[in-house]
């Protein structure tokens, strides 16, 4: 495994995320708040991960007062990346239509091994500032059907996608060529690396009484389970049934296998 170190991420196009605002942020369609949650800064969400607490700068999908949050670390151009957003966007629909689920989604592109990642996220923050939550979303939806190691998007293909989500053509090219929100893309990336990332997705997942940090994708049964049995030990979920103590042993096996996780390792 190669080793982590702090890296210096691209600063611009051209030249080379619990949660203190939960009652304002947007929510993702279909969802909807869970009743008396206190708010997540009042919830012990920092802990000893070093992420900073959730707020309303963050790309949210589902309620932001979730009982369980996922904060995942990623990169638009890693493959193992696109595999654990499509698991991601199947578990929200599941668990976040009931508001009891929450996905948080924060950058680490590995320049050294996708040049252009840094790019595609300074992109996704162009498109996230003209136009909201909503958009960031529906950005990283296209970016991961289309940007591949071996596709590379130019310029003008990230315009159009931009164009097509609703920003101006012009207001798109002015704010990559500012570059002045690339500066939020190294922030999540070096909490990521103070976090104990050492590869891409890089997921911290989040209750009310612990932090679990999980490198890699996992397929969409496993991480499904994790939310389930989650749920029934805060007390929510279908499945939960009065004092029953369920036995995750099994689950806890599958999160832990190694050869359940593939991921992208950060080069030297």
């Amino acid at each position: 495994m190669e080793q982590p170190h702090r890296l210096i991420i691209i600063a611009s196009v051209i030249t080379t995320a619990l949660i203190a605002a939960a009652l304002f942020v947007a929510f993702r369609p279909g969802s909807t708040p869970v009743a008396e949650q206190p708010p997540l800064e009042d919830r012990g969400i920092r802990g000893d991960t070093g992420i900073r607490i959730v707020d309303a700068t963050d790309h949210i999908y589902g309620n932001p007062a979730a009982p369980v949050v996922f904060v995942t670390y990623s990169d638009f151009a890693c493959p193992y990346c696109r595999e654990f957003h499509e698991t991601m966007r199947m578990v929200v629909e599941e668990y976040g239509s009931d508001g009891e689920f929450a996905w948080v989604f924060r950058h680490m592109p590995i320049v050294r091994l996708h040049k252009h990642s840094a790019t595609y996220a300074l992109a996704s923050e162009c498109v996230a500032q003209n136009t909201g939550n909503a958009g960031f979303w529906d950005f990283a939806d296209r970016m991961y059907a289309t940007a591949t190691p071996e596709n590379i998007l130019t310029a003008e293909e990230l315009t159009l996608m931009a164009e097509r989500i609703g920003v101006p053509a012009e207001d798109f090219r002015l704010c990559m060529r500012d570059g002045e929100l690339m500066t939020r893309v190294e922030q999540d990336f070096d909490e990521a690396l103070d976090a104990g990332a050492t590869a891409t997705p890089f997921t911290v997942i989040v209750t009310g009484y612990q932090h679990i940090v999980r490198e890699g994708t996992r397929p969409y049964e496993v991480v499904a389970a994790t939310v389930d049995a989650m749920l029934r030990n805060l007390g929510h979920g279908s499945e939960h049934a009065g004092n029953e103590l369920p036995n995750l042993f099994k689950e806890i096996e599958n999160l832990d296998a190694p050869e359940a996780a593939q991921r992208t390792e950060i080069a030297e």
